[in-house]
């Protein structure tokens, strides 16, 4: 790729004033993260849950709130970070406003395969938060604002037992992760799922919704099967 001078000139100002993050918390960094996540020393940024640009000074504040306990009732509530290093959860966990009004882009929750407990306003007002990666997420509470104010949520693995859940301010959320909701196995089958209008026009192939124009004819195809889908097991589709 070809640089401009002033751009040439950008970088070497960088190269010349990049100075290597202390070896002590480099190895406590790697050590936290393990598999998820390490200091890239070819970059020099730190790495984490599909995140490869995290800074020196995001790192230290990611990991100020680290807990190996598995702790998390609260614990990131207001947290100006873009990721969290998972830990061990128990199965059951109480999650209440875990990660409420906290600038995460990306959370990993546990290094386990699933998390069953209360997620009352879990994620409540998190506006940057784009993915929840593994686990399966699991839970019967009222849902109405767990994801309230999740602008750019794209990507969620819920397993849902409860009556009504909530995505109606989520736009960006994806075809997998609703596909996930549907197919997942639950005890309780005829639940609503509330969406966002884009996400309505994609599951009916309303295409004078720009989102669903957008679309290609195999990709809204796909989308309108998962309302087929839904409605054999009993799932409801609704906006608002």
């Amino acid at each position: 790729m070809e640089v401009t001078p002033a751009q040439q000139a950008s970088i070497m100002e960088h190269d010349a004033s990049f100075v290597r993050p202390p070896r002590l918390f480099i190895d406590q960094w790697n050590a936290a993260c393990g598999k998820h996540g390490g200091y890239n020393s070819e970059t020099g940024y730190f790495e984490l849950n599909g995140l490869t640009d995290i800074t020196y000074e995001e790192a230290v504040k990611i990991y100020r709130f680290y807990s190996p306990t598995g702790y998390v009732r609260q614990q990131y509530w207001g947290a100006a970070i873009r990721t969290n290093i998972p830990c061990f959860l128990r199965d059951i966990e109480h999650l209440e406003s875990a990660f409420y009004a906290s600038s995460i882009e990306v959370i990993r929750l546990s290094r386990g395969s699933w998390i069953r407990g209360d997620f009352t306003h879990a994620f409540r007002s998190c506006s940057n938060l784009r993915k929840i990666l593994d686990p399966q997420l699991e839970f019967s509470t009222n849902s109405d604002r767990i994801f309230e104010d999740c602008g750019q949520l794209e990507e969620v693995r819920v397993k849902f037992t409860g009556k009504n859940i909530y995505f109606h301010q989520s736009p960006k959320l994806s075809l997998d992760s609703l596909r996930y909701l549907v197919s997942c196995e639950t005890y309780i089958k005829n639940f609503t799922a509330h969406v966002h209008p884009n996400t309505y026009a994609k599951l009916t192939g309303d295409t004078t919704n720009a989102a669903a124009a957008a679309l290609t004819e195999e990709e809204l195809a796909q989308w309108q099967q998962l309302l087929v889908d839904a409605a054999e097991k009993q799932i409801t589709f609704a906006t608002t």
